[in-house]
């Protein structure tokens, strides 16, 4: 239910018959699923602005198919993190989750282990609250800036729709034992029968439907084979690696070493079926990656304190004539 509060079509009823009708649902779905009879809902498509001239993929699951796709991931989620390199922030474990009433994942990376953090509310069970866990990968990110020369930058072309969904579940595959096996391949028959279109042939084969966390979370893993190539490339080297999901930095003050990295890179990009924007894949000085003004305001707009309307207002007049905000 809390992954449907972001969702491209709003339920105006809540899921009330959802709601009023669990048990009846769940032993439903059990039942089919036992007995080989589940069959998904059609996704609901909607087409999402991008910018001023372009739209991306929008799609909505029905909660009786996230409920389907949320068991099985959280099964596989815990083999499957623990396969993932430190330098991926997107979509990571609570370290605490084997303690009683403690979530599968936890939205702050960076502190996790401190006593004095407060317990985790119960919206930032899996999937994790994705702010938070930006939030560190930026801020790291910018601090790593103010020390390096040169990041390697790059840009996949339309990651979720490129996504080879074969190539994908067989990684999953060979990150899980056997035992797994048999729940990657139902997961990825619902999501291949999603994507059936009669006038593409390869449709059925290719993309992640947008907009539920649980692609964003397979989408999470499907790179971590670059990580595996960049980690090892910046080991022992005075250079570092993060990503968040398709978000690649790496920084160094060894241009050439920025250059060889976005040449493995595309490389193993295009094995594992993506391809990178030419245009704005290079390396550039570290100090260009993050715009100082806009980093100042930022932290003026994460201030807790009283000002932060007060904040936006200024940042709202200063880079829009906007002198209002709209009333609460």
């Amino acid at each position: 239910m809390l992954d449907t509060r972001d969702d491209f079509v709003f339920d105006v009823l809540n899921h009330l018959d959802v709601r009023v009708n669990r048990d009846y649902l769940l032993k439903t779905l059990s039942s089919q699923l036992e007995y080989g009879q589940y069959l998904p809902n059609r996704l609901i498509e909607i087409e999402v602005p991008k910018n001023s001239y372009s739209v991306r993929p929008g799609s909505t699951v029905t909660v009786p198919d996230l409920v389907v796709l949320f068991a099985i991931v959280q099964v596989l989620a815990p083999h499957l993190d623990a396969k993932l390199l430190p330098c991926v922030y997107s979509y990571r474990l609570n370290p605490k989750r084997g303690v009683k009433d403690e979530p599968l994942f936890v939205a702050d990376k960076a502190k996790p282990e401190q006593k004095s953090e407060p317990p985790v509310e119960a919206d930032d069970e899996f999937p994790s609250s994705w702010f938070p866990l930006w939030k560190s990968f930026h801020k790291d990110s910018v601090a790593t800036a103010k020390t390096a020369s040169f990041c390697a930058v790059t840009d996949i072309t339309a990651y979720f729709e490129n996504i080879q969904l074969d190539r994908l579940r067989d990684r999953l595959r060979s990150l899980l034992s056997p035992e797994h096996h048999e729940l990657v391949d139902i997961l990825f028959s619902i999501i291949k029968s999603w994507n059936l279109k009669l006038d593409d042939h390869f449709a059925g084969n290719r993309g992640l439907p947008q907009g539920n966390d649980v692609s964003s979370f397979l989408s999470n893993i499907h790179p971590s084979t670059v990580d595996e190539v960049l980690f090892q490339m910046v080991h022992g080297n005075e250079a570092a690696y993060l990503r968040y999901v398709d978000d690649i930095k790496l920084y160094t003050d060894d241009k050439e070493l920025a250059c060889s990295a976005l040449v493995e890179t595309a490389r193993e990009m295009r094995r594992i079926g993506l391809n990178l924007q030419s245009a704005k894949t290079k390396p550039i000085p570290a100090a260009e990656v993050f715009n100082a003004e806009g980093e100042r305001w930022l932290e003026m707009l994460a201030d807790e304190s009283k000002d932060r309307k007060e904040h936006a207002i200024e940042w709202l007049a200063t880079r829009h004539g906007k002198k209002t905000v709209p009333e609460e």
